[in-house]
């Protein structure tokens, strides 16, 4: 059994009682998870004394996640860390993506940590990564369920990866809709009902389900007291 020393402590070692340097141990090991076999370093205290390997409360939490972030990987899945580095991104709480999702509260919480989650909810958490004008949408529905200083801060910092990606035509045509109709500060219901098309139809041309025609551009554009214009630009302009 190889083991990689990450710590050495000097202190009262709970596996023999006595004080002596313990250490903080990591060993490759191999275990079935969801009848998938995968490999996985685990953490360990190690005890010279007795020559035995033990577990504390954290160690054991730990060596959970990282079994379980192996199966992730293993099959394709967004680890713990990257469904935390996907909130980091847009600087969003546990909660408020749960709101904006429409998932129970604690969803986002326990797939940080012990929970793997489903592939209908990775794919969703997949294109949050990959699309903030999608993530606006979203956040667009989901105002109400936010506090005010929260969706100004979100919608700032989404508009900004908005501004940083490499759009294609679809994309700009997207978040001008959702810019032009925050800037009227008309919600989707109010825009429907000001043009006669559906909020479930706005809400898919917002998320990208859609294409629109022009002649739903000039409608959407009516209602909001606004001209439609569309321009041919040279590459590079």
């Amino acid at each position: 059994m190889k083991m990689k020393i990450l710590k050495r402590e000097k202190r009262i070692c709970a596996c023999c009682m006595e004080e002596h340097e313990v250490k903080t141990v990591r060993i490759r090991e191999q275990t079935i998870f969801k009848d998938c076999k995968v490999n996985y370093d685990a953490i360990y205290t190690y005890c010279d004394v007795a020559d035995e390997l033990y577990m504390d409360e954290c160690q054991i939490q730990e060596n959970d996640i990282r079994v379980k972030d192996a199966y992730r990987e293993k099959n394709g899945l967004l680890t713990s860390m990257d469904i935390f580095n996907i909130r980091g991104k847009y600087g969003i709480t546990q909660r408020d993506l749960c709101a904006l999702l429409g998932w129970g509260g604690k969803t986002i919480t326990r797939y940080e940590s012990h929970q793997v989650q489903d592939r209908a909810h990775d794919m969703i958490l997949k294109k949050i990564d990959s699309d903030p004008v999608w993530f606006l949408s979203l956040l667009e529905e989901a105002k109400g369920m936010v506090s005010e200083d929260s969706y100004r801060k979100y919608y700032d910092t989404a508009n900004l990866l908005c501004n940083q990606k490499d759009s294609n035509g679809e994309e700009n045509v997207i978040r001008a809709m959702i810019d032009a109709r925050l800037s009227r500060n008309m919600s989707q219901k109010e825009l429907s009902e000001k043009t006669g098309i559906a909020q479930a139809e706005i809400s898919r041309l917002e998320n990208g389900t859609r294409n629109p025609s022009i002649k739903l551009l000039q409608r959407l554009a009516d209602g909001m007291g606004m001209v439609l214009h569309v321009t041919f630009t040279p590459k590079g302009a």
